[in-house]
């Protein structure tokens, strides 16, 4: 409590700057007296300005994008779930304080509200990823309609609120808050404007507290499938978390490093012995990497250096089977990353049909159906994950395609890319004209995520 008075009065900021102060949350009108505070308590920053158009590509409007990941947030609109209409996250020029763009909620509002004097709750909702430290502070520039008023609501809590007040003239308004105990997740809500008389918001130049020296948590999941409760060594490895690194880094071709952009992984088995895992990529908030090969089965400790210096831990199980099967959306679901090879009839040419198309936007991919050929030809799928080469035998590998139990030729290494492994089954005549079908691998009795591909 007397840490909390002090940074009250440590801030040296007037009432008036301050707008309120709390034991635990103190709410600023001034950016500079926010950076100062944030100053004198001896956290770090940093700060989103929606302008990284790799990452903010996918909402620059008129698009939107259900969810943006951005320097260790999950941006989305606090409404993604609506019945009638979901909204998205959107970024467009008209309201940007700085910069080209401001992000905002699309469609605004509540869509789902029926009644004119129903709250339309316009806003947006700002999550940590899994495994991040917490955050301390929050600030930004708020514009919209007049008459707009604004209140933050930390970690879903409705009882743990910050009131930021009317959004004034001229259009961009600061808001700033510090909360000395931290939170995972924020909610900026617009909570005066109704059916009949909406209001809108959008928000630019956000800058947020870390406090130094916090250690996260990261969370490991198969980069086939972003699930799984066990891991199999030797399997490709997705890790998220926050911080991870102090820059984006990809492995160049050839035998994969075990350190990358200064950032390493050490998994320390169940044994206490301690082994450096390879590297495909590092991020600030993901990592891929491979399990080492020799894991035993058991619990694992993950634990992520970044410059030398302890940036993250976390625990997995290993498992000597743990079937994951890439995606063309990357994801886990939907389409299968995956060819069609049609042999039309021997002394013949194959020919190759991906079994997805993709749009220009991110996660748009879709199943393309597959033409099996005449009668005389034969069709392979082939299709790729990870976790699989463990297997006991080849018998102990079965796939259903559309419910049909398929002839499995091969289920192993893919031999190219350390992690990776590729599966070979024969197609059936009997599944023309199905369309759109499921496709369950099972290894040694645990089955992979299930994926999707078309057959005319």
């Amino acid at each position: 409590m007397l840490r909390d008075l002090q940074a009250c009065i440590g801030a040296g900021v007037s009432m008036f700057l301050a707008g309120i102060c709390l034991a635990e949350t103190t709410v600023y009108q001034s950016e500079a007296a926010y950076l100062a505070a944030l100053n004198s308590l001896g956290y770090e920053v940093f700060t989103e300005g929606f302008e990284d158009n790799p990452t903010w590509g996918p909402a620059r409007s008129p698009l939107s994008a259900r969810s943006i990941v951005s320097r260790g947030i999950v941006w989305t609109s606090n409404h993604p779930a609506a019945v009638k209409t979901p909204s998205a996250v959107s970024t467009a020029s008209g309201q940007a304080l700085s910069g080209s763009y401001a992000v905002f909620s699309s469609p605004h509002g509540d869509p789902d509200v029926i009644t004119p004097t129903g709250f339309m709750r316009d806003g947006l909702i700002l999550k940590r990823v899994v495994g991040a430290t917490k955050l301390y502070g929050v600030g930004g520039w708020l514009s919209g309609f007049a008459g707009s008023r604004v209140r933050l609501f930390f970690d879903g809590d409705e009882a743990n609120s910050a009131e930021i007040g009317a959004v004034i003239s001229p259009p961009h308004q600061f808001f700033g808050v510090i909360v000395t105990t931290g939170f995972l997740q924020v909610e900026v809500r617009e909570t005066e404007g109704t059916l009949e008389d909406q209001k809108f918001i959008f928000a630019d130049d956000f800058t947020f507290a870390l406090k130094p020296g916090e250690v996260g948590t990261v969370v490991s999941v198969s980069s086939a499938s972003l699930a799984g409760t066990s891991l199999a060594p030797g399997s490709i490895l997705s890790a998220f978390g926050d911080s991870l690194a102090a820059e984006t880094a990809q492995a160049p071709a050839g035998e994969l490093p075990t350190s990358l952009g200064g950032t390493e992984v050490r998994i320390r088995d169940s044994a206490g012995v301690e082994r450096v895992a390879p590297l495909y990529f590092v991020s600030p908030a993901q990592i891929n990497y491979v399990l080492p090969a020799g894991t035993p089965a058991g619990t694992a400790t993950v634990t992520v250096l970044r410059g030398g210096q302890q940036a993250a831990t976390g625990s997995l199980q290993v498992a000597v089977v743990a079937p994951g099967v890439f995606t063309a959306n990357m994801d886990g679901r939907g389409p299968a990353a995956a060819w069609a090879r049609i042999r039309p009839s021997a002394g013949q040419a194959d020919a190759l049909q991906l079994t997805f198309q993709c749009g220009a936007v991110a996660g748009s991919c879709t199943t393309a159906p597959l033409d099996l050929g005449g009668t005389s030809a034969e069709a392979f799928l082939e299709f790729y994950g990870t976790g699989i080469s463990g297997r006991s035998s080849l018998g102990a590998v079965s796939v259903t395609i559309g419910g049909v139990g398929v002839e499995v030729l091969y289920a192993g290494p893919q031999g190219t890319y350390a992690g990776l492994d590729q599966v070979n089954v024969r197609l059936p005549r009997s599944l023309l004209g199905r369309g759109e079908v499921p496709v369950v691998l099972v290894a040694d009795g645990v089955a992979a995520n299930t994926v999707q591909i078309s057959i005319r």
